[in-house]
């Protein structure tokens, strides 16, 4: 039986196209609740954070067919952020 995580957050028209998430529009959206500049700068400062994650991962022993599965990225989390404008 597969296993997933269902996503609840839906962004609104023009942040969110085929799965792709435009980060920046993303922190602007939320303007009532935060700068969003600040929010795109926390954003980018964990999304540096995370890179490191495929690597204790894989320290960890996480099976390959989870590094290298497509929907995940973990293998290429550093292209990923860079597409995403991350870092």
């Amino acid at each position: 039986m597969a296993e997933g995580i269902t996503r609840t957050t839906k962004w609104a028209p023009g942040i969110e196209r085929a799965g792709e998430i435009d980060w920046r529009a993303a922190c602007n959206s939320l303007g009532d609740l935060i700068d969003p500049q600040l929010a795109f700068e926390r954003l980018s400062q964990d999304a540096a954070r995370l890179l490191a994650l495929p690597d204790l991962l894989s320290a960890s022993g996480l099976p390959a067919t989870v590094m290298d599965h497509p929907a995940i990225a973990l293998r290429h989390l550093e292209k990923r952020m860079k597409e995403w404008q991350l870092i």
